[in-house]
């Protein structure tokens, strides 16, 4: 997307602009976008994962199924690959089909 994640955007900034937010978690760290309902981008990411060690994806929970790009699809290409499904309100329960991030998941735990 342009502009890249939204947390870039958040103060405080440190000096060179960047977003002290963004920049705790993510220093030194390589990324990609990939827009996954483009096949290109699908194709892409099962060429990454012949070659992964771990996926690490934090969908709500059925949405890499819908996108044919569920464990069972991927390990197909990579059986030892490590496939890891985090979602901010787990595999099931009331809130399951509510997309999260690290900030609202500590927020309303009380871990803040």
């Amino acid at each position: 997307p342009p502009g890249g994640d939204d947390t870039r955007r958040f103060p405080p900034f440190v000096p060179g602009g960047e977003s002290g937010y963004f920049f705790v978690p993510n220093r030194n760290k390589k990324s990609v976008v990939l827009d996954l309902k483009d096949p290109r981008g699908k194709d892409l990411l099962r060429r990454l994962t012949a070659r992964a060690d771990v996926l690490v994806e934090n969908y709500r929970p059925g949405v890499m199924d819908k996108l044919g790009l569920s464990y069972a699809s991927l390990s197909e290409i990579n059986p030892g690959l490590v496939y890891c499904s985090v979602s901010g309100f787990g595999l099931d329960g009331p809130l399951r089909d509510r997309p999260s991030f690290d900030a609202v998941t500590q927020a309303l735990s009380g871990a803040m």
